[in-house]
């Protein structure tokens, strides 16, 4: 029980929290430009021959499958909010069971209390009926 416990708590724990973003470089364009094949590089980062400014040239299907991952991830954070929510909510169950199971129990409801009673008025029934015999015999 209490290894479920801990394997409930292990996995009840928050996802991590997503990358802080990156500070913007001092080189780097100030935009995001698109640029289809055959395409004039446009003014805006290009001085002559020379970049103006920082830039990386990523191919379509890398960016369509970056954007296809943050979806994803931002599906399965919120699949695992909810599957945390229950576990919590199982646990908090558990721990309640457990401090429920772990009370004292009252004294006329311990077995102990049952058994003496029952045989308190076991053996007083018993006396009570050879004092009566005895009153009848005589």
């Amino acid at each position: 029980m209490i290894a479920l416990l801990a394997i409930g708590a292990a996995l009840g724990a928050e996802p991590p929290g997503r990358p802080s973003l990156a500070e913007p470089h001092g080189t780097q364009c100030l935009e995001t430009l698109g640029i289809d094949e055959g395409q004039m590089i446009p003014d805006a980062i290009r001085d002559g021959l020379t970049g103006r400014c920082s830039f990386i040239a990523v191919p379509l299907s890398d960016y369509a499958d970056l954007l296809a991952l943050s979806a994803w991830a931002d599906h399965v954070a919120t699949r695992y909010e909810i599957d945390t929510g229950e576990l919590q909510y199982q646990v908090d169950w558990y721990r309640s069971e457990i401090a429920r199971l772990n009370e004292p129990v009252p004294y006329l409801q311990r077995p102990s209390t049952h058994y003496a009673t029952g045989l308190a008025s076991g053996a007083a029934i018993l006396l009570a009926s050879a004092w009566a015999f005895s009153q009848v015999t005589k």
